[in-house]
């Protein structure tokens, strides 16, 4: 039993359907930015917010910091550099497993679409557990987590109104 037990999670492996393992950091950068890389230790010295949300019918209770303060930090524009240009500027976020999702870097301003999304690295005061962290993000308002990307690795800001590379 042992050896058909072994044997089926190397050919899972072999095949490539074990889930990836995440990445132990965050990146954040992109279009007209500063490039910051956040280990697990760096980023649980920021600032923290803890946040409630319901999540398949579960509430879970989350610290985080603001998307938004982190971007601000990085250069990206907000309050009254939110116009003309900055309109086209989307945030991709990527999972370490290959999931992204878009939101429109507008969508995040209190003066535009006052979206509040945070970026988790505990759950229930205890870090994400393997298969969610150590990053999370987590969009607030949402009625699906589909936009609250497990296994954050990588937040790129992208200029859409730029012609593909």
């Amino acid at each position: 039993m042992k050896t058909k037990l072994t044997a089926f999670i190397l050919l899972f492996s072999l095949l490539g359907l074990a889930a990836p393992p995440a990445t132990r950091e965050l990146k954040i950068a992109g279009t007209g930015i500063q490039s910051t890389v956040y280990t697990e230790q760096s980023f649980s010295a920021l600032p923290h917010k803890t946040i409630t949300v319901t999540e398949h019918d579960q509430k879970v209770t989350y610290d985080a910091v603001l998307l938004n303060e982190l971007l601000k930090s990085a250069g990206a524009p907000s309050g009254k550099e939110m116009k003309g240009p900055a309109f086209r500027l989307g945030l991709v976020a990527k999972a370490s497993d290959g999931y992204q999702v878009l939101i429109a870097l507008n969508s995040l301003e209190p003066d535009f679409g006052g979206l509040e999304v945070y970026i988790a690295d505990k759950q229930n005061g205890k870090p994400l557990p393997e298969g969610v962290g150590p990053f999370r993000l987590v969009v607030l308002g949402d009625k699906r987590p589909a936009r609250s990307v497990r296994m954050l690795s990588e937040i790129s800001l992208i200029d859409v109104g730029e012609a593909p590379k």
